[in-house]
């Protein structure tokens, strides 16, 4: 019995190890485990129709029909028949631009007519106006469509319907200012969106005496759709929207509170409460009168008419405009340039006491045209200082005769002389003093220089200086 159990799991433990060789994961090289791969049949040609998905060709122009009678297939097949322009050009491209038997074809199949008929998009645009997008409601009065097709029909119809034009919104703001009445200045600007007046959605109600309210439904749209009161016809910048019209605060409070129209006085059919009417009154630009007879006029079906030639006449004065800057940037370039060859040099020159024969004439004339005016010399010569110039006028006053210089630009420009420090007898004392000092310091034999003299109390002018005497 031992040698038979031992022989058993000698062979249990065979098996194991079989398998777990088979089942071993790991990579298997070699031929045995490589796919047979079949050579290469160029005779058979793989067309799968089913594997193949190419557009179908609807149109491709073609030289071959006339620009001017495709033109008139086109319009036979929408305005008579109702077909779009590709299902027409379809049509065509489909009897190979045979436009007769294309025309002929046409009947066969003409698109199904437009479920919606003029009474059926007139009941939804008063009821949209009505109960908003309240969709079951209006489906109530357009029992024969779906609400799905109602949704489908209101955003097509939302971005497809006319607007309003500033022309004729001011126009009938204008008529009902005369007939008394003050037009919505909003009306028409939030048709498009989303978010329209939804009715209020609560159920009957009972009121303190009693009364049972009519439904929303029982309730008419209000002719007075503008700033107008529905109840009182009062005139307010804040307006409460409600199932039976605009109403103002004091009207929407009694109201919302009672459930009833607020009582108002026979005799005085205007509430009390108008509001600040200041906030109310648009007056148009500056420069632009509105009237009732151009309005009307620019407002009729050729408008454009009136306002195309203006629009021209805007584009020309702009190109104009336009023009006339490029000109005058163009001239003020080369002004620019021309002036930057005329500027003097930037005078960066350090400051020289020593005065060359250029500079000498250039202060005689500064002398003859500014006089004593030191500070303007300075200026004209650039590299001079005003202590520079009054020294020049002092030790060149004989060589050049500047007193004569200077009382000449005196008498011509009628400038009484301060005082008497250029007289012959006040220059005769300071040369005087220049000869004593000069003998006491004995200068060089070949130049004499004198630095600092001091003169006499009388004088009232700077030291003077003697330079190359």
């Amino acid at each position: 019995m031992v040698r038979s159990s031992e022989i058993d799991e000698e062979k249990k433990s065979d098996k194991i190890t079989k398998e777990g060789t088979k089942n071993e994961k790991g990579m298997r090289v070699g031929s045995r485990y490589q796919a047979e791969i079949p050579e290469l049949s160029q005779d058979k040609v793989v067309d799968d129709e089913s594997t193949c998905l190419e557009p179908l060709l609807v149109w491709s122009p073609h030289d071959k029909i006339n620009d001017n009678k495709l033109e008139e297939y086109l319009t036979t097949a929408k305005d008579k028949y109702g077909y779009s322009i590709e299902q027409a050009l379809g049509m065509l491209f489909w009897h190979k631009y045979d436009v007769d038997k294309a025309k002929d074809d046409l009947k066969n199949f003409t698109p199904l007519p437009d479920e919606w008929s003029m009474e059926d998009r007139v009941v939804f645009d008063q009821s949209f106006h009505s109960y908003g997008k309240h969709f079951p409601r209006i489906k109530q009065q357009l029992p024969d469509k779906s609400i799905g097709s109602l949704v489908k029909y209101y955003y097509t119809w939302k971005k497809n319907r006319n607007k309003k034009s500033l022309m004729d919104k001011a126009e009938k703001r204008e008529i009902n200012m005369i007939n008394g009445l003050f037009a919505d200045d909003t009306d028409g600007e939030n048709e498009s969106s989303d978010s329209e007046y939804e009715p209020n959605e609560k159920k009957l109600k009972t009121s303190k005496n009693g009364e049972k309210l009519s439904s929303p439904t029982d309730n008419k749209p209000s002719p007075m759709l503008s700033t107008n009161c529905v109840n009182c016809a009062g005139v307010t910048s804040q307006m409460n929207s409600t199932p039976r019209g605009k109403m103002c605060v004091p009207c929407y409070d009694y109201w919302r509170r009672t459930g009833n129209m607020r009582p108002k006085d026979s005799e005085d059919q205007i509430s009390l409460y108008h509001g600040p009417q200041h906030k109310l009154k648009r007056k148009p630009p500056k420069g632009m009168q509105l009237k009732q007879e151009a309005l009307i006029e620019v407002a009729q079906a050729h408008g454009d008419s009136h306002i195309r030639p203006l629009e021209v006449e805007l584009i020309n004065l702009r190109r104009q405009l336009l023009t006339d800057r490029q000109v005058i940037q163009e001239q003020e370039f080369i002004l620019s340039s021309r002036v930057g060859k005329c500027r003097p040099p930037e005078m960066n020159q350090k400051l020289n006491p020593r005065w060359t024969n250029e500079e000498l004439l250039i202060a005689v004339q500064c002398v003859r045209r500014y006089g004593q005016d030191f500070n303007a010399m300075a200026e004209v010569i650039g590299n001079k200082n005003e202590s520079h110039c009054r020294s020049f006028f002092i030790n060149y006053r004989r060589r050049f005769n500047l007193i004569e210089i200077l009382r000449e630009y005196e008498k011509e420009n009628n400038v009484p002389r301060s005082n008497d420090i250029w007289d012959e007898e006040d220059a005769e004392s300071i040369d005087n003093n220049l000869t004593h000092h000069q003998d006491q310091s004995h200068p060089p034999p070949l130049r004499r220089q004198v630095d600092h003299i001091q003169i006499t109390e009388s004088l009232k002018g700077p030291p003077p200086l003697v330079n190359n005497m």
